[in-house]
């Protein structure tokens, strides 16, 4: 989780990942 928090940007792309069931 430190790199997300490094990378705000990477946050937004992980949150679009868990809300697909994929």
């Amino acid at each position: 989780v430190n790199r997300i928090r490094e990378l705000p940007q990477n946050s937004k792309i992980v949150a679009t990942h868990t809300d697909s069931p994929d």
